[in-house]
């Protein structure tokens, strides 16, 4: 039997927990989830967002110019002509609407996702809402990438960033099936897959081996599908 820990159900006890004490930050969540309390997390996640985009938009720009530069079938003048529409597009209001419009969405599928393995294939009980709660907070490791990444992206002016096994290639190759592998074991998604079982433990009373049986599938399933289309679009 799981022992009962004392919570409340503020916005700071469960953000300051998801860190400090996972467990704690989701038995809160599993003892009260509203709609009203998952717009301060929402927000917070947009705005990283916005902010992150606009301090990247250097970087990015740049990397999208090369790639259009790389494109065979283009002419000198359709290369200027692409370069100064992206430009355009990324400097304006659409990819901060984007952002609005997806974080929510993304939010909503990822607790979908959570919900059907742990009520569905796990067998338990629990209701869209708290997983969608169990969401916002695991995503708030974004926060912590950010502060960690940004950082050195803008400093060595460059998106290839990595905390994961890709820092054993000697250099960055997306057309590389092993180099995508190695991508996926990053440090942030490790740690974010380890708060998804706890969260299951708590949330469904699931032994800790159970729970990993039903997240890391998850897991597994995502990075194939990315480790397969990172592969295809940077082939030759």
């Amino acid at each position: 039997m799981q022992k009962e820990i004392k919570t409340n159900d503020s916005f700071t006890y469960r953000f300051m927990n998801v860190f400090l004490k996972p467990s704690a930050a989701f038995q809160s969540i599993k003892a009260k989830m509203t709609w009203k309390q998952t717009i301060i997390p929402i927000i917070i996640l947009i705005l990283v967002s916005m902010i992150g985009y606009k301090l990247m938009l250097p970087v990015t720009v740049i990397e999208a110019e090369k790639r259009i530069t790389k494109v065979e079938r283009l002419t000198n003048e359709q290369k200027t002509e692409q370069i100064q529409k992206t430009e355009k597009r990324m400097n304006g209001p659409i990819p901060y609407i984007g952002i609005v419009v997806s974080q929510p969405i993304i939010i909503i599928v990822i607790g979908a996702i959570f919900l059907f393995f742990g009520n569905i294939i796990g067998g338990g009980k629990t209701e869209i809402l708290k997983m969608i709660g169990v969401t916002l907070y695991v995503q708030m490791l974004d926060i912590v990438v950010s502060i960690i990444k940004i950082p050195l992206m803008l400093s060595q002016r460059t998106v290839d960033i990595q905390t994961s096994l890709a820092l054993l290639f000697p250099e960055v190759d997306k057309s590389n099936v092993f180099y995508n592998i190695a991508a996926q074991f990053d440090i942030f998604t490790i740690w974010k897959i380890i708060l998804w079982i706890i969260a299951f433990e708590i949330i469904y009373k699931y032994s800790a081996k159970k729970s990993s049986y039903l997240v890391i599938p998850i897991w597994v399933i995502i990075a194939a599908v990315s480790v397969f289309f990172s592969s295809m679009n940077f082939g030759g």
